[in-house]
C-alpha cells in the first residue's frame, strides 16, 4: 500500500532498538520524518517505491538519538565562541593570565573579554582567582572569567566599576558577592549573579549569535543528540520567536522542547499561547519554577 512505502530507508546496519523484546534489527524506514518500521533486510522490498532513498550503512551502528534533558542553548553557544581556560589547557592563575595577555594583544583597550570554563579544584592554587589576579594581566579590558559551573564569575577591577559594584553594594536577590576579610572590598567572585552581568555586560551582535547557535546545533548533531529540554529561565516570548526564527533558517536541528520562565508565564496565558504549542521540531513543554531559600 502507499502509506507503506518509506522515503528513506537505512539497511544493513547494526540498529540498537533499545527494545528487550527484540535488542537488535538491520533495516530502519522512514517516512514523513517518523520511524515508519524496523526491520530485518528482507523487509527493504515492501517498504521502498521508485523514489525511496536507500542507504546501505556497510554495518554501521544505529541507535535513537540523545536527548538533552537539560540545556541552556544561548549560554552553550555563546560558550563555544570563548577562548576555554578549562583543566584540560590551562592549569595555574599564571596560566589565566597568559591567555588574557595574548588576547588583549588584538584588542583595543575598553573591549570586554569573556572566558570560560575555570575550575579552582583543578588549578595549581587550588582557589579562585581574583579581580587583583586578573588586573595583573590588563587594566586597560574589562575581564569576565566563567566558572566552569556557570554559577559564579570572576571580574577585574575595571568590570566591577562598570559593573556599579563597590565595596557598599548591597548583595542582589539570589546571588553573592565574595568579599576581602579584612577591607570588605569585593574581590571579584561573585555567585549567582548571571541574571545581574546580563544586563550590564554586551550581548553578542546578530550576526555573533546566529553564528554560535550554527556552531552549538554542529555540536549536538555531532555527539548524537537530536533534541534538547531548553530550561532557561529566561524564555520568554521573544525567545519562541527566535527559536522559530532560526529552525525556518535551518540553523538550529536539533529539536527544542522550550520550558518557559515562570516571570513570562502570565503573558503568555494572555497572549493565548498553552503547553503543547507548536510542533515536532519545537514545542512549547513546561514551566520553570525555581524555589530559593530566605
Amino acid at each position: 500500500m502507499e502509506y507503506l512505502i518509506a522515503d528513506t530507508i537505512l539497511y544493513n546496519a547494526n540498529v540498537l532498538t533499545m527494545n528487550k523484546a527484540c535488542p537488535e534489527e538491520q533495516l530502519v524506514a522512514i517516512k514523513n520524518d517518523r520511524v515508519l518500521d524496523v526491520a530485518g533486510n528482507d523487509a527493504i522490498n515492501n517498504l521502498s517505491g521508485e523514489r525511496t532513498r536507500i542507504i546501505d550503512c556497510q554495518g554501521k551502528t544505529i541507535l535513537p538519538g540523545f536527548n538533552d534533558a537539560h540545556c541552556h542553548l544561548l549560554a552553550f553557544a555563546e560558550n563555544l565562541l570563548m577562548p576555554d581556560i578549562g583543566p584540560s589547557t590551562v592549569h595555574s592563575i599564571a596560566g589565566i593570565q597568559d591567555e588574557i595577555r595574548k588576547l588583549c594583544r588584538n584588542l583595543p583597550s575598553g573591549s570586554w573579554i569573556k572566558i570560560r570554563g575555570y575550575n579552582e579544584f583543578y588549578l595549581d592554587e587550588k582557589r579562585h582567582p581574583t579581580r587583583w589576579d586578573i588586573d595583573k594581566a590588563t587594566t586597560d579590558h574589562p575581564v569576565k572569567l566563567t566558572h566552569r559551573s556557570g554559577h559564579a564569575h570572576v571580574l577585574n577591577s575595571l568590570a566591577l566599576e562598570i559593573a556599579g559594584i563597590s565595596g557598599e553594594t548591597p548583595e542582589p536577590p539570589g546571588g553573592m558577592i565574595e568579599r576581602d576579610l579584612e577591607t570588605g572590598k569585593p574581590n571579584g567572585v561573585l555567585y549567582g549573579m548571571s541574571d545581574y552581568l546580563a544586563k550590564i555586560i554586551p550581548l553578542l551582535s546578530d550576526k555573533d549569535l546566529e553564528h554560535s547557535v550554527e556552531l552549538a546545533s554542529e555540536k549536538l548533531i555531532s555527539m548524537g543528540i537530536t533534541s534538547i529540554q531548553e530550561a532557561s529561565h529566561q524564555n520568554d516570548e521573544c525567545r519562541w520567536q527566535m527559536f522559530q526564527r532560526w529552525k525556518k533558517q535551518g540553523r538550529f536541528k536539533p529539536r527544542i522542547n522550550m520550558i518557559l520562565g515562570m516571570e513570562s508565564f502570565n503573558n503568555y496565558q494572555k497572549h493565548g499561547f498553552s503547553l503543547g504549542l507548536g510542533d515536532n521540531h519545537l514545542r512549547l513543554g513546561g514551566i520553570k519554577i525555581i524555589l530559593n531559600e530566605t
